[in-house]
């Protein structure tokens, strides 16, 4: 790396930004995002925080594929998350121990981090905002998984629907979850034959 090309990390609000290209009426593209935040430098680490109710496994492989290292944050009280204590203290923490990062790119249009830029100077580093519904045609796009790797349990499912499908009215194995899955589909397939 050269010093013209300063070193980058990357936090991405998930929610916060996810809900501003929606009310924006545009699907973002993580992949395209990662690719645009390049030019701010060499992206080092790039994160993506995600609340409890985002962090499925689509959306999580989805980020994943385009780059980023997930980060899941629990609930901070009943009605708030952790994402934005998470980022700060994680940006703190390379802004003060990572020689290597020289600025900070925080993905989110929330207020909550303008703190980090005094930390940041204080550091001789910087701190740079992101705004997805500036930067709305750079970023717009669908993202699609490449393999969409099956969980245990949808495997599982397809087994007791494949089961279910070819009639066998048996106990499929010993596993209660499996035998629940087959039980209530054909308690479906009844219904709907009925």
């Amino acid at each position: 790396m050269t010093s013209s090309t300063p070193g980058v990390a990357v936090f991405v609000d998930y929610d916060n930004v996810v809900i501003d290209a929606r009310s924006a009426s545009f699907p973002l593209s993580f992949r395209r995002l990662k690719e645009t935040l390049r030019e701010f430098g060499n992206v080092l680490f790039a994160y993506t925080f995600v609340s409890p109710s985002s962090s499925r496994h689509e959306t999580v492989a989805i980020l994943t594929e385009a780059g980023f290292f997930v980060v899941a944050c629990p609930m901070a009280t009943k009605d708030k998350d952790s994402v934005d204590t998470k980022i700060g203290w994680l940006a703190r923490a390379h802004l003060e121990y990572s020689s290597e990062v020289q600025k900070i790119v925080i993905v989110s249009r929330d207020n909550d981090f303008r703190d980090l830029v005094d930390f940041a100077k204080d550091r001789g580093k910087s701190i740079v905002f992101f705004d997805v519904l500036q930067e709305r045609e750079r970023i717009e796009g669908q993202d699609t998984l490449s393999q969409l790797v099956d969980s245990r349990r949808l495997v599982q499912f397809r087994n007791a629907l494949e089961h279910c499908k070819n009639g066998h009215p048996g106990p499929l194995c010993t596993d209660p979850d499996t035998e629940t899955r087959v039980q209530f589909l054909q308690d479906i397939i009844s219904h709907l034959t009925a």
